[in-house]
């Protein structure tokens, strides 16, 4: 028979991960009816920033997402993150049962169960809606807003760091190219902005199939 803490616990875990699903989820809903119901299509900002979002669900149409893989490899990523998570939340409830001299493998299914539901319901959010790095225009300048992110491209519940770049102090933006190996037509289109002599990479977009030849 399991010992009655470990059932209050996974009760309370539980219950985290239900409400942690239903916000996050309803943010996802809220976000995808924002972008069906945008109006403000014809705006050479927001046209310009829907070709580097990487098919993120954003709050702002007028948000450059700096860099990224696309949706499937976000997706496929968000599961590793879920299985490494799962993992390490059963390795968790394994030393916490062994201090307690409780049953292990009660410990273990519980804490396992619930790591992997929390990573991959944060996963999936991350996936679709929280870029790692993204640019937004405000009257002052840009405001780069960066997030720690599992392999770089999954964002972590973690504070994001944010650097503002006023207009005064932007001597140029101008498009390059660099080379890609990994993925798409071996190219990356990027956005750069040149600031107090330094360079900084604010959109980019690896072109895929016909856009190749463009």
């Amino acid at each position: 028979m399991g010992p009655r803490l470990n059932e209050n616990a996974q009760e309370a875990l539980q219950f985290l991960a239900l409400g942690s699903g239903i916000i996050l989820g309803g943010r996802l809903v809220h976000l995808a009816v924002v972008r069906m119901m945008d109006t403000a299509g014809e705006d050479p900002l927001v046209a310009s920033a829907r070709s580097f979002q990487q098919g993120y669900l954003l709050p702002d149409p007028g948000t450059f997402v700096v860099s990224g893989m696309d949706l499937g490899g976000r997706i496929a990523l968000a599961l590793v993150f879920a299985l490494l998570g799962g993992l390490f939340m059963a390795l968790l409830g394994l030393a916490l049962a062994k201090f307690a001299h409780r049953e292990k493998l009660a410990w273990v299914v519980g804490f396992g169960r619930i790591g992997l539901l929390l990573c991959s319901i944060w996963g999936l959010f991350a996936a679709l809606a929280l870029p790692p790095a993204k640019m937004m225009v405000v009257p002052s300048g840009m405001v780069v807003t960066e997030r720690p992110a599992f392999m770089g491209e999954l964002s972590l519940p973690l504070p994001a760091a944010t650097l503002e770049m006023a207009w005064d102090h932007i001597t140029s933006i101008e498009a390059r190219t660099s080379a890609q190996r990994t993925s798409g037509c071996g190219s990356m289109e990027e956005v750069v902005v040149y600031m107090d002599g330094a360079a900084r990479t604010i959109a980019g977009l690896v072109p895929q199939g016909s856009d190749c030849n463009e």
